[in-house]
């Protein structure tokens, strides 16, 4: 069956792919006047709070409380493994406090203006550097962050009833970018999201029995953007819909007629087609 108002599907542009660690800045430093920490009391004024405290929570304040005191240009893997021995805390247990400190640090820097910009990036990379920490075992608690934070900002977006449109794509994008989410992360990570969205619009405008060929094509266009699937027999009925629309407007889709004839015959007639829908008035005759 042949689209009868070109409702094509465009190729649409795409970034190039980046890696999950996506870092802007690289600077070996950590940039000036980023400072995600701030000094604390780490002393216990009680004698049940000295006996009965956690060694790993006075430990990770205290290796925060040294970072913000000498500045991370400052401190080394030596400074905070004896900071964290003065407190007991080795081996596995000196891990989970590092990784918990990278992944707080995260947090606090999107909580701060929902972004992850330059300097907050070189900043963490400095830090992971001084914190000694596992590259693996940081990037994906920083992911893990920067993408619940993406999905939760997304959401809303896609759940309003312009979903579809190139405008909500941008503004995807461009949060995407704020958190530092690369391009197939987030196809990935909005997979169930865009799916849900674009099948709900097309039973939205199935139900309609009417849609033109503006928002065919965009349907189609987010369909692209996102790889999505679309059940076939919906697919007709979307089709139908778009043809529906033009009859309404007088336009018939073009129709190929396959005759076949002897050598020395020719066809001639003429004919018309009857559209009966009651919700739109009156039957209609179109001449071909």
């Amino acid at each position: 069956m042949e689209h009868y108002c070109s409702v094509s599907l465009p190729v649409l542009a795409r970034p190039k792919s980046v890696p999950n660690n996506w870092i802007v800045a690289e600077e070996s430093a950590a940039a000036p006047g980023v400072q995600p920490f701030q000094v604390r009391d780490v002393r216990e004024r009680s004698f049940f709070a000295r006996v009965f405290g956690s060694r790993t929570s006075k430990a990770e304040t205290a290796v925060e409380d040294l970072i913000a005191q000498r500045g991370l240009d400052n401190v080394d893997v030596v400074a905070i493994d004896n900071c964290l021995h003065e407190y007991g805390v080795r081996d596995r247990a000196a891990k989970a406090v590092l990784l918990r400190i990278w992944r707080q640090t995260v947090e606090r820097f999107v909580a701060t203006d929902g972004n992850l910009d330059g300097a907050e990036a070189a900043f963490l990379e400095r830090l992971k550097c001084v914190l000694g920490l596992d590259q693996a075992a940081a990037d994906n608690e920083r992911d893990s962050v920067l993408s619940a934070e993406f999905l939760a900002r997304a959401r809303p977006l896609l759940n309003r009833s312009d979903a579809i449109t190139e405008e909500t794509r941008s503004a995807i994008s461009r949060l995407a970018t704020q958190l530092r989410v690369s391009p197939d992360k987030q196809r990935s990570l909005l997979k169930p999201l865009v799916q849900a969205a674009f099948d709900s619009t097309c039973k939205y405008w199935i139900g309609k029995r009417r849609v033109d060929c503006d928002t065919a094509n965009a349907l189609m266009s987010f369909k692209d953007e996102y790889d999505l699937s679309i059940v076939a027999s919906e697919g007709n009925q979307l089709l139908a819909c778009v043809l529906l629309s033009a009859l309404d407007s007088g336009v018939l889709p073009p129709q190929k007629v396959d005759v076949l004839l002897n050598g020395d015959e020719t066809c001639y007639f003429s004919g018309y087609s009857v559209l009966f829908e009651p919700p739109k008035g009156a039957p209609q005759r179109r001449e071909l």
